[in-house]
């Protein structure tokens, strides 16, 4: 029975795309419990590669990934870091140099209005932003690492 879901999670992978079977159903093999939802992010990623398909034929390439450098502070000091050594603690260069929620959700919905379907969260130290997991939590239907 099981092999059975599975065959047909790969077959449905590869309708969306080729290479997408993978890397995700070895994903959806070591956790099943995300099976339910995986549908969701399976549309949701057709979708995407639709409006990516279409811009393109405008000419814009637009890539599936959008890389968010949330901040550049950080409450850490690990070696070899940047963030520490840019001075970027504080209240004050939190303030100056730092995006609010606000801005951050206008930016993930002009992504997926243009066919992100990846969020790579990226800083300094991201938890910074108050609100990040919130962000994340609003855009269930997209991938965030």
């Amino acid at each position: 029975m099981k092999s059975g879901i599975f065959e047909k999670i790969d077959l449905a992978l590869k309708s969306v795309n080729p290479r997408l079977s993978r890397v995700f159903l070895p994903w959806i093999v070591k956790n099943p419990r995300y099976i339910r939802g995986s549908t969701r992010l399976l549309e949701a990623f057709k979708e995407s590669e639709s409006v990516r398909d279409s811009l393109l034929q405008e000419g814009l390439v637009v890539p599936p990934i959008m890389i968010m450098s949330i901040t550049n502070r950080c409450n850490l000091k690990c070696k070899g870091c940047f963030a520490s050594t840019l001075g970027n603690s504080g209240k004050a260069t939190y303030s100056k140099r730092t995006m609010d929620s606000a801005d951050w959700y206008r930016v993930i919905d002009q992504g997926r209005e243009l066919g992100v379907f990846t969020f790579l969260v990226a800083g300094g130290e991201p938890f910074m932003l108050p609100d990040l997991v919130d962000i994340c939590g609003r855009n269930d239907d997209r991938i965030f690492v």
